[in-house]
């Protein structure tokens, strides 16, 4: 792979803007671990619990597009995870691997997407009486910019920070980070940018207003043009 320096400067710009990382509070009512196809995000939630930023985790997701990516990194490592939702399968990893306490851990596995994400934690932590003030958001960094706009739309009165495990970076010779391969992680970064405004108070109400820079949005245009193909539909 030899990648032009446009097209690594567009998509290192769009890999920044959408992992959106906020500086970590030094303590904070709720770590919530989201599912997706990377089970560093379970490593990284154990690692802030294990540091004392929050007393409790929850994990939230079910079976989803990116499920399947999932159960194909766990079965390189020899787990099996094949059939079974993303919170689940985090849980199991918390719990087994890193030693999070099964009594500080809740799990929601039932939704499917991000705005689900954030309505089903709501309900479940509604359920147990808890009213989390501060949230530490760990998502696939992909998807974190629009994670947290669906917890800012579920959780308007709680502060929420955003703490990706890792920010994507990619060379001329291609990705440098594993848990994707090239052509997945274009198809889900050159995915979101639309979903922004699709979600967002002109669609469907999943998640709060997120302003996307001209810069970025340019970016996304340009990549766009040169991966058609990777530009995941609406649905």
């Amino acid at each position: 792979m030899d990648l032009e320096p446009q097209i690594v400067e567009d998509i290192n710009l769009l890999a920044r803007f959408l992992a959106a990382p906020t500086p970590l509070p030094n303590k904070a009512d709720l770590i919530v671990v989201l599912g997706s196809a990377l089970p560093v995000n379970a490593t990284y939630g154990a690692q802030l619990f294990h540091q004392g930023l929050a007393p409790f985790v929850l994990i939230s997701g079910g079976i989803g597009h990116s499920t399947p990516s999932l159960w194909a990194n766990l079965e390189e490592e020899g787990i099996e995870g094949e059939d079974r939702a993303e919170a689940d399968i985090f849980h199991d990893l918390m719990f087994g691997r890193y030693r999070v306490p099964p009594e500080k851990i809740l799990v929601e596995s039932v939704s499917t997407n991000c705005g689900s994400n954030a309505v089903q934690s709501k309900r479940l932590l509604d359920k147990v009486g808890l009213q989390p003030q501060s949230m530490i958001l760990i998502q696939d960094p992909t998807m974190q910019r629009r994670t947290h706009a669906s917890f800012q739309q579920s959780f308007p009165e709680s502060a929420l920070f955003s703490a990706p495990p890792f920010i994507p970076t990619v060379t001329p010779a291609g990705l440098e980070n594993e848990g994707w391969s090239f052509d997945r992680f274009l198809e889900l970064i050159l995915g979101e940018i639309p979903r922004f405004s699709a979600y967002g108070p002109e669609g469907q109400g999943f998640i709060a207003h997120t302003y996307v820079p001209n810069e970025v949005h340019s970016a996304w245009e340009r990549l766009a043009e040169v991966f058609p193909d990777m530009v995941r539909p609406l649905i």
